[in-house]
């Protein structure tokens, strides 16, 4: 991950770790990242990313995915969580089949953590 304070966006990198057995094929992958800093209300998606598409070796494997985040977007005093979810029919909502993330991982701006994000079955 790499942040510029000059720069106009903020680009983040990390890996989607699929378990084994878990092969897809999924339409849609979405990476998320989320204001969870509110306690009175759903939390805010603050940018996203689709890797359309996805499937994955019987032995699981690793998904890369990349998300720009604006920066006046990264400049806001908020917590930021990331969220996947490995979507079959890529409709968004969460159903039987589907991977997702289940721990919560902060969003470290300032690329000092190795970002894998792990997805289990719903």
């Amino acid at each position: 991950m790499a942040t510029d304070p000059l720069a106009a966006e903020t680009v983040l990198r990390g890996l989607v770790r699929f378990p084994a057995g878990q092969t897809g094929p999924f339409a849609r992958l979405r990476v998320s990242l989320r204001d969870v800093g509110t306690m009175d209300g759903p939390a805010e998606t603050v940018a996203y990313v689709d890797v359309p598409d996805v499937s994955v070796p019987p032995e699981g494997g690793d998904v890369p995915f990349q998300l720009r985040l604006p920066a006046a977007r990264a400049d806001a005093p908020r917590t930021l969580a990331w969220r996947a979810h490995a979507d079959r029919t890529a409709d968004g909502e969460v159903e039987a089949g589907d991977l997702v993330t289940t721990t919560t991982m902060p969003c470290d701006l300032f690329g000092t953590q190795e970002l894998v994000l792990t997805v289990v079955p719903v």
